[in-house]
């Protein structure tokens, strides 16, 4: 899978490829790279969520 303008370092594409040991991320235009254990992508997700319903909360308050 490729996402558009992701890249943290470069704001570069990239490109998402999963295995059954995790998720490798690269950068297509700095070649930039990190993996992620599916534990790490779990916590990420539910870190995710736990930020959007925070927001929500404060948008639903104001």
């Amino acid at each position: 899978m490729i996402k558009f303008k992701a890249c943290g370092r470069c704001e570069g594409d990239v490109y998402f490829n999963a295995d059954r040991r995790g998720v490798d991320v690269y950068c297509l235009q700095c070649g930039s790279r990190r993996f992620f254990t599916h534990d790490d992508m779990r916590d990420l997700t539910a870190q995710k969520v736990t930020d959007a319903q925070a927001t929500d909360d404060i948008q639903e308050a104001a």
